[in-house]
């Protein structure tokens, strides 16, 4: 039973293989490749052949720098015959785009800023930018502004900039902290533009602007002086005083000395500690004192200088100012 057995499998092997059909390709190129079912069963010359069981195939013939050639074919019993002719070069393939094409650039905008004061600090997001006027070629967006300048309140404004975009800022003026003394002219006056402001010391706020300022206090020469305001104005003079013209009268019967009475060559006299050398001199208005020597006779006082044009001192018990 053994030997039946192995009998009849080889018997249905041999009827197996006698069953195979004739797959013939032509082809018009040497070398193809020719695939079964994309499995490479061997190469044209321009022909080629093999023997295949029956079924359906996918035949695909194939050469570098030809277009390929693919059908699909049910093999029966009978043999079949496949006319491959492979055509010319493969059309160009469009390129293939990027996996990340690049952002086309996007166009920028012209922003331009004028302002009532030229030079003013401009900032965009925080960032310095340049000064008034100003003008800068910005991308799209949103530009928090900002305008600065001394002695001007802060302008601010939001631009959502989508294309060229312009615009005037107007800042408005600031009053700014003002102080003014003379140290040596206590209650002195204080004129802005020949307009009285107040007295000494001063304080006050102004807005800023080109001034002419003068102060006046009696017995003192007029201080002038132009300021242009951008920021807090102090100021700290001295004024200078006028000086007073003057002459020592000795009277006739002030003292005698041997017999006779005495004048100005026959004492030392002392104007607040300087000898003076002339009965005639200047000073300076305020209070003085005043020292005579008659040999052993000491007189001393003082007495107080107004503001005028001349004064007449003449030494008695005291001092007469007239």
């Amino acid at each position: 039973m053994l030997l039946v057995a192995l009998a009849l499998v080889a018997l249905q092997g041999l009827v197996f293989a006698q069953s195979k059909t004739s797959l013939n390709i032509q082809s018009n190129q040497v070398g193809a490749k020719v695939y079964l079912n994309d499995n490479l069963a061997g190469y044209t010359s321009p022909n080629f052949s093999t023997l295949v069981v029956p079924g359906q195939y996918r035949i695909r013939v194939a050469k570098d720098g030809f277009r390929e050639f693919s059908t699909t074919v049910v093999v029966g019993q009978s043999p079949i015959t496949i006319i491959a002719n492979l055509g010319g070069p493969p059309p160009p393939q469009p390129p293939k785009p990027p996996s990340n094409p690049p952002s086309p650039p996007s166009t920028k905008h012209q922003l331009s800023i004028e302002s009532n004061v030229g030079g003013a600090q401009v900032y965009l997001n925080g960032a310095y930018a340049g000064t008034t006027p100003f003008s800068a070629m910005l991308m799209p967006s949103s530009y928090d502004i900002v305008i600065r300048h001394d002695g001007y309140e802060e302008y601010s404004r939001t631009v959502r900039l989508g294309g060229s975009y312009k615009f005037y800022a107007s800042l408005n003026p600031m009053a700014l902290p003002v102080y003014i003394d003379a140290a040596n002219a206590p209650g002195g006056s204080v004129y802005r533009d020949s307009t009285l402001m107040g007295s000494l010391p001063y304080r006050g706020a102004w807005m800023p602007g080109n001034y002419s300022i003068r102060i006046t206090a009696p017995g003192y020469a007029d201080f002038t002086d132009r300021v242009f305001m951008t920021g807090p104005l102090t100021m700290q003079v001295s004024l200078t005083p006028f000086l007073i013209e003057y002459e020592i009268r000795i009277p006739e019967f002030f003292a005698t000395f041997a017999g006779k009475s005495v004048g100005f060559k026959d004492l030392q006299i002392y104007l607040d500690g300087r000898r003076l050398d002339s009965p005639q001199g200047k000073a300076v208005q305020g209070m003085h004192r005043m020292t005579i020597f008659l040999g052993e006779f000491r007189f001393e006082t003082e007495f107080e200088l107004a503001p005028g044009r001349f004064a007449m001192i003449e030494p008695k018990f005291g001092i007469t100012i007239r």
